[in-house]
C-alpha cells in the first residue's frame, strides 16, 4: 500500500505542476483545440476555459483514481488475498498512477502545441497507445502473482469460486494481457509519422 501512495504522491504532484505550467502558456482569449481525430489533427475547438478545463480533468481523475485505489483493499472481503497480493497491486496502482500522469502531460502538451504555433508539437497519440501497451505488459506479467480477491484481478463468481480455477485463469489472463501490450507496443511504433 505504501508503495501506491508513495507513487500516487508523485504523480498527482507531477500532473498539477504541469497542468498549471499548461494552463499559463495558452494565450488569454481566442480558440484553442480541444479534441483530435486518429491522426493527431484537431477537429474540435474551444475557448481557453474549455482548455483549461480539459488540462484540469486529467490531474482531477489521477486523485480520483488515487483515493479509489487506495481505499479498495481497504474493503476487500478477502483481505487474506489482497494481502498476499499487495506487491503486485501495488506496481499495478504505481504503473496505473504513471499512465495517467503521461495522459495529462501529453494531452497538455497537444492543447499547448495548438494554440502556440512556438510549443513543442509532439505526436501524443502515439505515446498514449505506446504508454498503455506498456501498462498492459505490467498487468499481465502480475496478473499471475496475485491471489483471490475482489479488488484485484480477473473476479468472476468462477474464478472466486475456487484457488485453482483462479490461478490457472490468470496464468492464461496474463499471457493474453503481455501479447496485446506487445501488439499495442509494436502497432503504436509501426504508426505512421505525419
Amino acid at each position: 500500500m505504501k508503495f501506491g501512495v508513495f507513487w500516487s504522491i508523485i504523480c498527482v504532484a507531477i500532473a498539477i505542476g504541469f497542468s498549471f505550467w499548461a494552463m499559463s502558456q495558452l494565450p488569454e482569449t481566442g480558440q484553442v483545440p480541444v479534441h483530435w481525430d486518429i491522426n493527431g489533427v484537431p477537429d474540435r475547438y474551444g475557448d481557453v476555459s474549455e482548455a483549461k478545463f480539459a488540462i484540469l480533468i486529467s490531474p482531477i481523475v489521477s486523485v480520483l483514481t488515487a483515493i479509489l485505489l487506495g481505499v479498495m483493499p481497504l474493503i476487500d472481503p478477502l483481505k487474506k488475498g489482497i494481502k498476499h497480493s499487495e506487491k503486485a497491486y501495488g506496481w499495478v496502482w504505481a504503473g496505473t498512477m504513471v499512465f495517467l500522469t503521461a495522459v495529462t502531460i501529453f494531452t497538455g502538451l497537444m492543447i499547448v502545441g495548438g494554440a502556440n504555433d512556438t510549443a513543442p508539437k509532439i505526436d501524443s497519440l502515439r505515446l498514449i497507445f505506446a504508454a498503455m501497451s506498456v501498462l498492459f505488459i505490467l498487468i499481465g506479467n502480475l496478473l499471475p502473482k496475485t491471489r483471490p480477491s475482489f479488488t484485484f484481478g480477473i473476479r468472476t463468481p468462477w474464478t472466486l469460486s475456487s484457488a485453482n480455477t483462479w490461478e490457472k485463469t490468470h496464468k492464461v489472463g496474463g499471457v493474453l494481457f503481455m501479447m496485446c501490450g506487445a501488439v499495442g507496443l509494436l502497432l503504436s511504433l509501426a504508426l505512421p509519422v505525419k
